[in-house]
């Protein structure tokens, strides 16, 4: 299999001193054909062709066991970028993204929207043989109806969906099921006993690519897409009217609120960081952080980047 999870520890010793003509790693949470790696894999693909002079022709992705494993690699040098979710339209944000976003030192250079279709695979011949089904949470979340129909069927959580295959090829004795891509089934040879068993059909999950803040070694990387999304972290006075000030301001200066999301401080007891996503349009991005910067305790800037487009698994 030509890609495969690896050594952080060793990869960090190895990558330190790569020159700006190395080949480009991109991280992502994961095994090969888990929908991280596919996203991964989709926006290499886009970002990164033969035909565009000053990048790196060669490029690849490799695996890490968690989203807090990929950070860290990032910080060290382990990778150049990571592909993470953030936001899946059935299950919802993956919080722990959104605050490792914010403790750590980086950049947001580009989003894709990735459809999700869910299989279930298994060593076994049907499904009524199974006894647990193994999958990543989120994963789980998105096909509580088909769940539901077979409650003899015990769900279990996996630190992703290509964990899980991973866990029928070790436990062989029992009948057991992992609900993943169906990129999967081939992968790591397993039937298919379920196909596009998630909720609902228009399922999508955003991705955002990250780098370190100020890494000068990258290559700037090619786009037809004007940057028209600002992402940035508010930490706002915890008074009346607080949020309200910061979104009409926005809404003067014509920028298309996206998305809103709100995290605990953990050191400030029901206070919170507010993740905002918007198109600035025709704004300045300086104007805009300095008109909300005397409403605000703190801002950061999380980047500015295209739109993502919308990609199959295929």
């Amino acid at each position: 299999m030509e890609e495969s999870c690896h050594s952080i520890r060793g990869e960090t010793a190895r990558l330190k001193n790569r020159n700006q003509l190395s080949p480009l790693i991109v991280g992502y949470q994961g095994h090969p054909g888990s929908f991280s790696n596919i996203a991964a894999r989709k926006w290499l693909k886009q970002q990164f062709s033969s035909e565009q002079s000053g990048v790196p022709l060669q490029a690849s992705n490799l695996g890490a066991d968690s989203f807090a494993e990929l950070f860290a690699a990032l910080k060290s040098s382990a990778y150049d970028f990571i592909v993470i979710p953030l936001e899946n339209s059935i299950a919802g944000s993956v919080h722990q993204n959104y605050d490792l976003l914010l403790t750590h030192e980086v950049e947001i250079v580009g989003e894709l929207f990735l459809k999700i279709n869910h299989f279930l695979l298994s060593l076994a011949e049907s499904v009524e043989e199974l006894s647990r089904v193994f999958s990543h949470p989120k994963a789980l979340e998105q096909c509580l109806g088909f769940l539901s129909q077979h409650p003899k069927i015990e769900a279990v959580s996996s630190p992703s969906t290509t964990h899980a295959c991973l866990t029928l090829l070790k436990q062989t004795d029992q009948p057991l099921g992992a609900i993943a891509s169906k990129q999967c089934a081939e992968l790591y040879q397993l039937k298919v006993l379920a196909s596009n068993i998630q909720d609902y059909t228009n399922n999508l999950t955003r991705f955002v690519v990250v780098k370190r803040k100020g890494d000068s070694r990258l290559p700037n990387m090619p786009s037809s897409a004007p940057p028209d999304v600002l992402s940035l972290i508010l930490q706002l006075n915890h008074q009346p009217g607080a949020l309200f000030r910061v979104l009409q301001l926005l809404a003067k200066d014509s920028c298309n609120l996206l998305k809103i999301e709100s995290r605990p401080i953990s050191e400030q007891p029901f206070h919170y960081n507010f993740y905002l996503d918007f198109e600035a349009g025709n704004s300045v991005e300086e104007d805009i952080v300095l008109a909300l910067r005397p409403h605000v305790v703190s801002v950061k800037r999380l980047g500015k980047y295209p739109r993502g487009g919308i990609f199959s698994e295929e």
